[in-house]
């Protein structure tokens, strides 16, 4: 791979680029249809949907809660806002899905003849195809904001190369727009945050990878990317505290409560970190495959190391920022403890796979090696695309079966002569249990909505009205714990779901017996 041009971004270019390269995004998209099939052809929705559904104000005021104040703002913005269109949405987030996987490629395509520019096509696909991708975009509530966010961040290193290559007039003025976009895409989602650092390293390793570079020339790389980071992070900050102190927001924490660094004593945080990196990175007994990414680290580590090419100075450096993409992916659990939330791993996991893929295929010398790279990669991809797809069918399968219960309720209902209109309050025990279905499970997907959240103090009864709200039944949910936990006793009189008489009316509630969770 040689050094890249230094070219400006401009529209002209692009749509050139892509011309010229219109077999890789020909490739990416007919990726994306049909590994992601089941998300583009079936109309499904899954947790916390139902809340946007039935209550869009409420959820947008978590959000705002949650510091994610951009995510509320583009929701309000977009055409179609608070209203959820399934398939629509799906579309739309998942041709942005191919924009900025293609985008990432631009960021490292020299327009010159590259004679393994194929490669590209390998870290596309797995990048494309890692199952994280649909964990996060499966809640379609905020799935097309999320790409726009990402797109953002990278449009901001665009801008920021941009301004490098110009005057310092010019320059000010790029760095203020990049900062203004990369501060916006952290306040949509979080999750941003860890993945900015690897597409700096995206940004800037392929120019210089073939250099005998120095740390201090290195470093000076950087260090406008590393400016751009802080500012932008001070900035967000900022604007939430504003957001929150204009709309009385109370921060509820979510994730950032449970930090457990400097909380524990040094030596059991590294050993409850490397334990939960053992297991969650090196473990290939989950549809996640985050193994897939350690090995491409292992892979390129040791290619640096073993690069007779290269002086020392240089390896370092190398060793350096491979790092910097190693703390980004395991940034959660390091500040966590734990693992955290698989979405979180978004879009931080994608950037890694193309990143390390595409590092490993630079570093390795022998041609006939590159092209067996480039077939490994592949493979795992279509690893990957397999337990995606599955992923994807799940999603269809517990959603027809979750519309199926609520048909069921809704019957029931009108067998009781309970309409919308009556007040009536229902009271959920229990979840329904569908271990009998044969489906691939990932960490929300293959949640139903029937057997989530039950052991809250209410049950699930708000995700359940929320549903029915949804499925075009509104009624509202029981509100108080100690009503909930009274009406207990009554329950244990009335059969379970599906049974004849597993709705009850007591008072102005419909108690519902779904059954005993195993």
């Amino acid at each position: 791979m040689q050094k890249i041009k230094k070219i400006p971004l401009e529209k002209k270019k692009y749509f050139k680029n892509i011309k010229k390269n219109f077999y890789l995004f020909f490739l990416m998209f007919l990726t994306v249809v049909v590994i992601y099939s089941p998300k583009l052809f079936y109309s499904s929705y899954s947790i916390d949907t139902e809340r946007m559904i039935s209550k869009p104000y409420e959820t947008l005021s978590w959000w705002l809660s949650l510091n994610r104040f951009g995510l509320v703002f583009l929701k309000k913005i977009l055409p179609y806002g608070i209203k959820i269109y399934p398939l629509f949405i799906n579309w739309l987030t998942y041709i942005l899905l191919v924009i900025i996987i293609y985008l990432l490629c631009y960021l490292v395509f020299n327009q010159e003849k590259n004679n393994f520019r194929y490669m590209f096509l390998g870290s596309s696909l797995i990048a494309i195809t890692t199952p994280i991708t649909l964990e996060q975009t499966n809640f379609i509530l905020q799935s097309v904001e999320v790409q726009i966010a990402v797109i953002l961040q990278i449009a901001s290193v665009f801008l920021l190369r941009k301004g490098i290559y110009n005057s310092k007039k010019s320059r000010v003025f790029f760095f203020v727009l990049s900062v203004l976009l990369l501060s916006f895409s952290f306040s949509v989602y979080q999750s941003l945050v860890p993945a900015f650092p690897i597409l700096a390293v995206i940004s800037v390793y392929f120019e210089t990878s073939n250099k005998n570079e120095k740390i201090i020339s290195l470093f000076k790389k950087y260090v406008t990317y590393i400016l751009l980071f802080l500012v932008s992070i001070i900035l967000y900050f900022l604007c939430n505290k504003i957001v929150h102190q204009v709309f009385d927001v109370i921060d509820v924490g979510y994730i950032s409560y449970d930090f457990q660094f400097f909380k524990v004593p040094l030596n059991q945080f590294f050993i409850n970190t490397l334990r939960v990196i053992k297991h969650t990175f090196f473990s290939i007994n989950t549809p996640f495959l985050f193994i897939i990414t350690t090995s491409y680290m292992a892979l390129l580590f040791l290619l640096i190391i073993f690069n007779r090419n290269k002086n020392l100075e240089t390896k370092v450096c190398n060793l350096i920022i491979l790092s910097i993409v190693a703390i980004s992916v395991f940034f959660l659990i390091i500040t966590l403890g734990i693992t955290g939330p698989i979405r979180s791993y978004y879009p931080t996991i994608p950037f890694a796979l193309f990143f390390l893929s595409l590092a490993c295929f630079e570093e390795i010398e022998l041609t006939s090696l590159k092209r067996g790279l480039f077939c490994l990669t592949i493979i795992l991809a279509i690893i990957q695309g397999v337990f995606t797809y599955k992923l994807a069918t799940t999603t269809a399968i517990i959603y027809k079966e979750d519309v199926q219960s609520a048909n069921v309720l809704k019957k029931e209902f009108n067998k009781l002569n309970v309409t919308p209109k009556d007040g009536y309050k229902i009271a959920v025990y229990g979840g329904l249990n569908r271990s009998d279905i044969k489906y691939t499970r990932g960490e929300i997907i293959g949640c139903s909505l029937f057997n989530y959240d039950t052991n809250f103090t209410l049950g699930n009864s708000q995700r359940i009205s929320d549903f029915l709200t949804s499925q075009n039944f509104r009624i509202g949910f029981i509100e108080n714990p100690e009503e909930y936990k009274k009406m207990s006793s009554e329950v244990k009189n009335i059969p379970q779901y599906p049974d004849k008489g597993f709705i009850k009316i007591y008072d102005n509630y419909l108690l519902i017996n779904l059954s005993t969770m195993p």
